[in-house]
């Protein structure tokens, strides 16, 4: 499990202008890494494409925060020097408020984090404008193995009209063995008739469960 599939997702959100998404999996990111530099550099970006589009200063604030807070968790890193110095290229007031904002404001972001529901998220997902997005965002979340991107992976098992991107949720499903009973989904999908449409997957995933029931049902 790698910072990669969720900075993955997050771009991909980004390309579909859905900042709320973009901005939910970078923060889910950090409740998992948060002393990595890179989270903290991308959610700065972030705000700074937020400040200029809404110039709002508080966006602002928020850019400096997460870019100097990824300096301090890598000093030597001449990439996030010169983008935290980029701050003052729009507004050269913006020097006063790069001395006084500190890392620190940033970390609010997680304490204040709000949540999305399964329903926010599978509506969010059927809005991206691509087959190729949609595949890409449930390789990238499964590949998180982040229980809270479950509901996703089972509405697409279960519903997706697209086969392949069923067959991409199946085969993403064994990763969750230890933190929710599966049995019911593939028993759904087994008495939807849908079995052997997802084949191989559907079996190659119940050889991964490594469970009596799978084991029962290959």
């Amino acid at each position: 499990m790698t910072t990669e599939h969720y900075l993955n997702a997050a771009f991909i959100f980004q390309l579909n202008e859905n900042k709320t998404m973009e901005f939910e999996i970078l923060t889910d990111a950090l409740l998992v890494y948060k002393e990595r530099s890179i989270i903290w550099y991308e959610l700065g970006l972030f705000y700074r494409r937020k400040y200029i589009a809404e110039n709002k200063k508080k966006a602002l604030h928020l850019s400096i925060s997460c870019i100097k807070k990824a300096l301090q968790i890598e000093p030597e890193n001449e990439i996030i020097s010169q983008e935290l110095c980029k701050t003052t290229y729009y507004d050269n007031r913006n020097y006063k408020i790069l001395q006084s904002v500190e890392p620190e404001f940033a970390e609010n972001l997680i304490k204040n984090k709000i949540n999305i529901t399964d329903k926010q998220l599978v509506n969010a997902f059927n809005k991206l404008k691509s087959f190729y997005y949609k595949q890409a965002i449930l390789v990238s979340l499964g590949q998180t193995k982040n229980i809270k991107y479950f509901g996703l992976l089972e509405f697409c098992s279960l519903n997706h009209e697209n086969q392949i991107l069923s067959q991409s949720a199946i085969k993403r499903l064994p990763y969750f063995t230890e933190q929710k009973d599966l049995s019911s989904i593939f028993h759904s999908i087994i008495e939807n008739g849908k079995r052997y449409k997802n084949e191989p997957f559907f079996t190659m995933s119940l050889q991964r469960i490594n469970k009596e029931w799978a084991k029962q049902m290959i």
